[in-house]
């Protein structure tokens, strides 16, 4: 990430007593650099496909509640929260932290 890049992801801890409960969103983010996206298909560009668009506003009450929440600000066409880091780190966009291509139709 370059200076001034926001995090890739927002940690929101509990607020009172923590429950031993972590609830991740790793496809909510849907922040593109430009460089980045100058490279999407128009479709992609207009629609990114893949995102859990509301999840953080839906969960948003979860800290209120005792819960740890963390939520990608990135779009899984940047970097997938939710591979295994010790997989493939560039490829596949099933499987890798940061995808050769978007997601086939």
């Amino acid at each position: 990430m370059r200076r001034g890049d926001p995090e890739p992801f927002v940690l929101r801890r509990p607020e009172g007593r923590p429950l031993p409960i972590v609830a991740s969103l790793p496809h909510s983010g849907v922040r593109v650099p430009a460089s980045i996206a100058e490279r999407f298909t128009p479709a992609h560009r207009a629609w990114l496909r893949n995102t859990d668009w509301h999840l953080p506003e839906l969960h948003e009450f979860l800290p209120q509640v005792g819960v740890t929440t963390i939520a990608a600000t990135h779009s899984r066409y940047v970097v997938d929260l939710n591979r295994d880091p010790a997989g493939p780190l560039y490829g596949d966009f099933h499987r890798a932290v940061i995808a050769r291509t978007t997601a086939p139709r």
